[in-house]
């Protein structure tokens, strides 16, 4: 008997040891299997390594392009551009080329590769809450995902790319998009944080986001006072300051002498600043940059919006509210009527 338990026994821890083992080998192919089909989900495109990218490369190829406007976030949801090509009567498409975390060497490279006659082009300029010097570099791998496959990368990009210290953004060019995904160490973060961000922010209209050529807006609901005084206490210092960096400034020195060879008629719109930011911020510094900024373009290429819009016009810290958003493209319009040589319409 004792023998018979002694060959059960070990009978048993056998058959665990193989059931072990299959766990070992099988849990490592379902996981890759899993995130296979992950990969090729639309949720994992929303993160705009191919999504917001191929839907600007898309629009540069239209026959009849108005006009374009670049810049992050903000001016996805800040800036309506149905409402400029109702108020202007544009003969073509003015499109909002903005995308999530679009730096201003990504907007150059998107106006670089402009192929069709554009008579109008804006950039909505925030400026810098940190101070140069302790500004954290944007790793590569975060640039390299936004705006380069499908894009030529000329000789004057690169070399702008190095006097602003952006040549790491041309690391990855060269590459596929999908080596260049690979290379990134923020992949697998990408990934899960759109799986969840769909589950957790259901308010969040990321398709809309990543395909609108009008008013991709992805913020929808306001949040609470609560919620954003939590956002400001963590996104900005106890007294704020605006910094207007050096690299910004080569970068609109660039924007301008482009756009002045092709006759396109240039701006800038400096995007509202929340009122509750302003309240302990520095309010000269803020002063300061907007006269900079007039003094580098002209004083006729900058629009500046950074007081407009009340506190309830803010979705969040810095996002506007559709509202908010009619309010600040009814503005860049009769700017153009006033200010664009063609008074507005198309010259091409």
């Amino acid at each position: 008997m004792l023998l018979k338990s002694l060959f059960k026994k070990e009978e048993s821890s056998s058959l665990q040891c193989t059931h072990y083992k299959k766990l070992f080998f099988l849990t490592p192919l379902f996981a890759g299997v899993a995130f296979a089909i992950l990969l090729t989900s639309p949720l994992f495109r929303i993160s705009g390594i191919s999504g917001r990218q191929e839907t600007i490369v898309h629009a540069l190829q239209q026959e009849l392009l108005y006009g374009i406007m670049l810049g992050n976030s903000r001016v996805m949801n800040g800036v309506d551009t149905t409402v400029l090509e109702k108020t202007l009567s544009a003969n073509g498409h003015f499109y909002n080329l903005s995308s999530g975390g679009q730096t201003g060497l990504e907007s150059i490279l998107i106006m670089d590769n402009l192929n069709k006659p554009v008579s109008h082009i804006g950039l909505g300029l925030s400026f810098g809450m940190t101070p140069e010097e302790d500004k954290i570099d944007v790793p590569e791998n975060v640039l390299s995902k936004y705006h380069l496959s499908g894009f030529v990368f000329s000789e004057k990009v690169f070399l702008l790319a190095q006097k602003t210290n952006g040549a790491s953004f041309i690391s990855f060019y060269g590459k596929t998009s999908f080596e260049r995904t690979l290379a990134s160490r923020w992949f697998f973060s990408a990934a899960v944080n759109d799986l969840f961000r769909r589950w957790l922010r259901p308010d969040l209209e990321l398709e809309k986001g990543m395909h609108d050529l009008f008013h991709p807006s992805p913020y929808t609901t306001k949040l609470s006072e609560e919620k954003t005084a939590i956002l400001i206490k963590r996104n900005y210092s106890s007294r704020p300051a605006f910094y207007f960096y050096d690299s910004q400034k080569e970068l609109l020195r660039h924007f301008k002498a482009e756009n002045e060879k092709t006759g396109r008629f240039y701006f800038v719109v400096i995007m509202p600043v929340n009122p509750k930011v302003m309240e302990n911020a520095d309010r000269a510094s803020l002063s300061s940059c907007v006269e900079q900024t007039k003094e580098l373009l002209g004083e006729k290429q900058v629009l500046d919006l950074s007081g407009t819009l009340s506190h309830e016009l803010f979705i969040d810290d810095c996002h506007p509210t559709r509202t908010g958003a009619q309010h600040i493209s009814r503005r860049i319009a009769e700017y153009l009527k006033s200010n664009s040589p063609a008074g507005g319409r198309n010259a091409f």
